[in-house]
């Protein structure tokens, strides 16, 4: 992701909304591994600001925001999406779930669970497909990445499905409101009668990453 790096003046910026991301793709790979692309790759920055940049002038108490806006809802069908999310705060660790119930982030949805896919440092090597979680959640910390697939295909009634997040000290004993938000809303509405499922063959994303042993043969030692 790219924000803006004005001496003293980055913060508000970046509050403002001078940020945001570079999608690096390979077409072909994503297609063999089933990751959705197009209009179902979808980038969303997390941002915590003052109420009053949002006119509630009532409660400057700091909100989060998606993609520059307060509480959205995104209209989905039933079939894998893949988001790019992205703590876009300078200051506030993230934990991110889904939930069936807007004020009970208690629940969890089993047909629309956060299966991660990558992080900063590009795809993982491998995910499970073969079962359903009990509960999943991906923490991000500011300025960090992670790709997620939540897959709807299994939604066979229009179904409205949350973000929920909470906010965790960065630090040990620091004082932070810790209680759950909706960050975003859901809608499913299943138009597919056949709709593709995210399932990577072996739930395998990349090749294991080799481990040679480094080879003392021609060293040189040099002194400055």
């Amino acid at each position: 992701w790219y924000h803006d790096h004005a001496m003293d003046h980055t913060r508000g910026h970046v509050l403002m909304g001078l940020a945001g991301f570079y999608l690096i793709d390979d077409d072909a790979r994503d297609a063999e591994l089933g990751l959705p692309t197009g209009e179902f790759d979808v980038p969303i920055m997390f941002q915590r600001v003052p109420g009053e940049m949002l006119d509630q002038t009532n409660d400057n108490k700091p909100v989060w925001t998606v993609n520059n806006t307060l509480a959205p809802y995104m209209d989905v069908t039933n079939r894998p999406y893949r988001f790019r999310l992205l703590n876009g705060s300078d200051e506030s660790p993230l934990q991110i779930w889904t939930t069936t119930g807007k004020d009970d982030p208690r629940s969890f949805a089993p047909q629309a669970y956060v299966q991660r896919v990558g992080t900063d440092g590009g795809l993982m090597n491998r995910v499970a497909v073969t079962r359903r979680p009990e509960r999943t959640r991906v923490r991000l910390f500011p300025a960090e990445r992670s790709e997620v697939v939540i897959d709807f295909s299994e939604v066979s009634t229009p179904t409205t499905f949350y973000l929920q997040a909470k906010t965790t000290p960065a630090f040990i004993g620091e004082p932070v409101d810790q209680t759950p938000q909706p960050l975003i809303a859901f809608r499913v509405n299943p138009t597919l009668p056949s709709p593709p499922q995210f399932d990577p063959p072996g739930g395998r994303l990349r090749p294991d990453d080799p481990i040679t042993r480094l080879s003392r043969r021609g060293a040189r030692r040099r002194t400055f």
